[in-house]
């Protein structure tokens, strides 16, 4: 019996010790396909031509709506039926609890008669205004000559009041911060202090839709006008975007194909180049130029993409047209690209995350050299020859983050560097972890050469771009002839998401079909031609 209670004791004890654990050690769970998206950022302040395209407003002058040094400024002319509101979208998902957060600065000179001026989310559409069904209105006004604030949600056409006026002391400038959770919470701070939280009994707003700045209250013709500034404005959407994409797209290049329903070649070429040419199983850039890619036709937001990089010509030589032909210039790859179409942005150097794989050349026409101890400038023996070192670059939002040399043994831009050697590169893209990797073909295993993670995952999906480049379009294509000169194959883009939104593509390939010889037989005899001549003299 004693040993009975024993046994039953270390059963109960092992049994309890995993319940504990089961309690007390969380799951870790990966987030893959998490993506932040600044919805208003510094670039739409600008007043530029650009900037002004990405607001909805009808009526854009310095009277009611003007820009200047990253500040908004809302004049006397701006009324209900011209809200400021931005064109990207808000979206929620129940995995990412943080949803919106919007900071800016307000200085409030002058609210006449009862205006209200404030910031709107939760617009359906990007015509809506301020009252629409389930928008939320957290605005400025005065009573009694008192600045306050207020906060207002719409629900089918009732107007219920989450936060009564509340006064403001000092309305010269505060520090707004807004946060919108998921389910639809809402906290407000100004100056740091606690405005506004919902509580569990109150009204959840909807922060999914468009957001901007409008105006309440009677029209601007009876004296009623507000005079506010809107400066340091950031609106960040954080939510879980998991875009349809096939688990794997692969491009090897058998038989010199690949499937034109997931990949799209723009080929350009420099003078005497023949651009991208698919042949040998692989994709090579023969002298490829500015804007020659190779692009994905599906978006992804967590991916790794791997390839094979080998044949670069990194010798001066003699293009067609008699002019100097420089060394390959770089080899990079774009992701996060945004627009309609994978060719579309295959062309468009505005990109929010690049890396490049680049090596130098000597452009100096003349040097300075000693010579019995005299300084004299002489011809560069090395003009147009390779120098230096192949480099890893990243750039961010049009900032370089890293800038060093390879290993040596992956250098294959290298002036020495044996053009018969594969290298293999892997990029991976997880959460806002960026790493990079190398290693030669007969390696096992890869090296990682870089890494970088985004301030707040702050990643966007989009599409990825496998890029060359060349000189044809710059000031000194009538000097020398510069362009991209490598291959590439074994290319993979694998989707790295959780649960994965794939869908599955049929091959279509690149390749035109080939059209058989058709053997003509002629079954019309002279005896019968002859029939319908005399029949049709007659």
């Amino acid at each position: 019996m004693k040993n009975i209670k024993k046994l039953l004791k270390i059963v109960l004890v092992s049994v309890l010790t995993l319940s504990l654990q089961i309690i007390f050690i969380p799951k870790q769970v990966t987030l893959a396909g998490t993506v932040n998206d600044y919805v208003i950022n510094e670039e739409m302040l600008k007043g530029d031509a650009d900037s002004l395209l990405r607001w909805r407003t009808f009526l854009m002058e310095e009277e009611n709506v003007s820009f200047s040094d990253g500040v908004i400024k809302f004049g006397r002319y701006f009324d209900n039926d011209n809200s400021l509101i931005a064109w990207k979208k808000v979206f929620t998902s129940p995995q990412v609890k943080e949803t919106l957060t919007v900071s800016f600065d307000i200085k409030i000179a002058d609210i006449k008669g009862d205006k209200k001026f404030g910031f709107v989310y939760g617009l359906e559409t990007i015509v809506d205004e301020v009252g629409s069904n389930g928008s939320t209105f957290i605005y400025f006004s005065k009573e009694n000559d008192k600045v306050g604030c207020s906060i207002n949600f719409y629900d089918n056409g009732d107007e219920l009041k989450l936060l009564p006026f509340t006064e403001i002391e000092n309305n010269n400038k505060i520090k707004v911060k807004i946060f919108v959770l998921n389910d639809g919470t809402l906290k407000l701070y100004f100056d740091g202090e606690e405005i506004y939280a919902s509580k569990s009994e109150n009204i959840k707003t909807i922060p999914k839709g468009y957001i901007g700045f409008a105006t309440l209250g009677t029209s601007i013709y009876y004296g009623n006008y507000v005079d506010i500034e809107i400066g340091k404005l950031i609106a960040l959407n954080k939510y879980y975007d998991k875009p349809q994409n096939p688990l794997i797209c692969k491009a090897y290049f058998e038989n010199d194909e690949y499937n034109s329903n997931d990949w799209v070649i723009n080929s350009t070429a420099v003078k005497g180049g023949n651009g991208l040419v698919v042949s040998n199983g692989a994709l090579n850039y023969n002298w490829a130029g500015q804007n020659s890619a190779f692009a994905n036709k599906h978006r992804y937001s967590n991916f790794e993409l791997s390839y094979e990089i080998f044949g670069a010509c990194n010798e001066k030589g003699i293009a067609p047209n008699g002019l100097p032909r420089l060394p390959s210039q770089w080899q990079s790859v774009a992701w996060g690209l945004d627009g309609s179409s994978a060719l579309g942005v295959a062309t468009n150097y505005i990109t929010k995350s690049v890396i490049y794989f680049n090596c130098g050349v000597d452009l100096r026409e003349k040097i300075t050299v000693i010579e019995d101890g005299v300084e004299k400038e002489i011809d560069n023996p090395n003009l147009y020859e390779r120098n230096g070192k192949t480099v890893f670059q990243f750039v961010y939002n049009g900032k370089y983050l890293a800038n060093f040399a390879v290993p040596e043994k992956y250098a294959f831009l290298d002036r020495e560097f044996d053009e018969e050697t594969h290298v293999c590169v892997k990029i991976r893209m997880v959460d806002g972890v960026l790493s990079v990797y190398m290693k030669l073909l007969e390696e096992v295993n890869y090296t990682e050469i870089y890494r970088y993670v985004y301030q707040n995952s702050n990643v966007s999906t989009g599409y990825v771009v496998i890029r060359g480049e060349g000189n044809q379009y710059t000031a000194n294509y009538s000097k020398y002839v510069q362009g991209s000169y490598y291959s590439l194959s074994k290319i993979l883009l694998t989707n790295l998401d959780n649960n994965p939104n794939t869908i599955n593509t049929t091959f279509v390939s690149n390749r035109k079909p080939i059209v058989e010889d058709v053997e003509y037989i002629d079954t019309y005899d002279d005896g019968y031609l002859l029939f319908n001549r005399r029949k049709r003299s007659k």
